[in-house]
């Protein structure tokens, strides 16, 4: 599969003109990694697997009446499971499970309010259940009652460290309210009873990281998720964009390798290659803008539609123009153009190539065309 669409972002250079003026190669680029680590803020991480429901004394008649609320809700029919299980409830209003699987019915349904009264019942009969405690704390977390989900959670937590339902609910009290570092050990609680593999876990636990400034943090984590999933090029992307934000040239290199190999058609390890060369300062600028336009033109080539290569490039082209006189400028200069003129058609409303786009005008001293460019 070629995922590199999804690393699609926006980017940029601070002080664009005193780059061009100066030979600054600083560029700083502000790539929409966020599409890549999104937090679920709203609702748990991830619904948690069914389990199997603890054996409960129930009549006959309940019992047919339950078992067709199940195969209705199989079947998508959640308005006649809801009154199935109300009606198995009439015969047997004891029954814990009946009430946890009318809570779960209601709450898909959008009954907010009534699923946690269903839940609150299913607790009130089988209160040191933890799976019925942990699903009262999902549905108090989407009913809007964080400080009741929190303490919920926290109560199926201490009979059953380990459930699935009760961490994600306690980590989405945590990320609602920017309780990131609290959220932070959960996550990897959470990881772990999932068998490491959770893309959904690894993203957020990601974001939390990134957001408390831990990037070592984020980047070790995005590489253990890579070490579980050797054939998904979107881990291995997570850990070369990581790594090159963090200006670890061994670690980017080692899964731009990785990546390359997975996904040999896309575009990215080329563009990612050329992001890192900016970064080698152990390197003579003129090398490193020469390395990073030869691996942006081959990021262009292979996707020639996307504008985010196009104006890296450019970017890069007006850089190595700063650092030149004459004919040799203006050659550079107008190898800018070209490529930011074609960002412009795929996105005529994509700033970075406008404002790049004013500084070559102002190399070229065309003032009417920069002041229609700013």
């Amino acid at each position: 599969p070629q995922t590199w669409a999804l690393a699609r972002g926006r980017h940029g250079a601070s002080n664009i003109g005193a780059a061009f003026w100066c030979g600054i190669i600083g560029i700083v680029i502000r790539t929409r990694f966020a599409a890549l680590v999104t937090v679920l803020l709203a609702a748990p991480v991830v619904a948690a697997p069914p389990r199997d429901m603890p054996f409960v004394s129930l009549t006959s008649k309940s019992a047919k009446q339950f078992n067709a609320a199940l195969n209705a809700a199989r079947m998508g029919d959640a308005v006649r499971a809801i009154a199935l299980c109300r009606a198995a409830l009439k015969e047997s209003p004891r029954a814990a499970p009946i009430w946890a699987t009318l809570a779960g019915l209601l709450s898909e349904q959008g009954y907010a309010a009534d699923a946690v009264a269903a839940s609150r019942k299913a607790v009130a009969l089988e209160p040191k259940d933890p799976a019925f405690l942990a699903n009262l704390s999902d549905f108090l977390l989407r009913a809007g009652e964080s400080d009741a989900a929190e303490k919920t959670a926290r109560r199926a937590l201490a009979i059953n460290p380990k459930s699935d339902t009760a961490l994600s609910a306690l980590v989405s009290c945590y990320l609602t309210t920017r309780r990131d570092a609290d959220a932070i050990p959960l996550l990897m609680r959470l990881q772990t009873v999932r068998g490491g593999q959770d893309r959904a876990v690894a993203q957020n636990l990601i974001a939390a990281q990134l957001r408390v400034g831990d990037r070592n943090g984020a980047l070790a984590t995005a590489q253990k998720f890579a070490t579980f999933t050797p054939a998904d090029p979107e881990a291995m992307l997570a850990v070369v964009d990581l790594a090159t934000q963090a200006g670890n040239v061994a670690v980017a290199e080692k899964y731009i390798a990785r990546l390359a190999k997975i996904a040999p058609k896309s575009p990215l390890p080329a563009y990612y290659r050329g992001r890192l060369a900016l970064t080698e300062t152990g390197k003579p600028p003129v090398a490193r803008l020469a390395t990073a336009e030869s691996a942006l033109r081959k990021a262009v080539s292979l996707a020639p539609k996307e504008a985010m290569f196009r104006v890296e490039l450019g970017v890069v082209l007006i850089t190595q123009a700063g650092n030149l006189t004459g004919a040799a400028q203006g050659a550079k200069l107008s190898a800018a153009r070209t490529q930011l003129t074609a960002a412009l058609m795929q996105e005529n409303h994509n700033r970075e190539a406008r404002r790049a786009l004013a500084v070559v005008a102002e190399g070229e001293k065309n003032w009417v065309d920069a002041a229609a460019q700013y």
